[in-house]
């Protein structure tokens, strides 16, 4: 497992994957402990964040955001969360 994406204090994240038609480009984010890490801070600036059609797989946690600031900018759609056992 790896660490995962952190997004620092006043910083933007934007993973877009696409459709278009009947054709799926999903990103995939993996085996990661973290996967996407907003350590935030109330009292810094906030946090850009854009994450659409994204599938996180067999991640310890996929998304997390603890007294972070995000503005109303950013945009969380078309995810899945998916956890596999061995």
């Amino acid at each position: 497992m790896w660490e995962g994406i952190i997004v620092e204090n006043g910083g933007s994240l934007t993973i877009n994957g696409q459709i278009t038609g009947i054709t799926e480009r999903f990103c995939t984010i993996k085996n990661a402990i973290k996967a996407v890490h907003l350590p935030g801070d109330p009292s810094v600036s906030t946090s850009d964040v854009i994450i659409r059609n994204t599938n996180f797989t067999d991640n310890l946690v996929s998304i997390y955001a603890k007294d972070c600031q995000v503005p109303g900018t950013s945009q969380i759609s078309g995810i899945t969360l998916e956890l596999r056992t061995h």
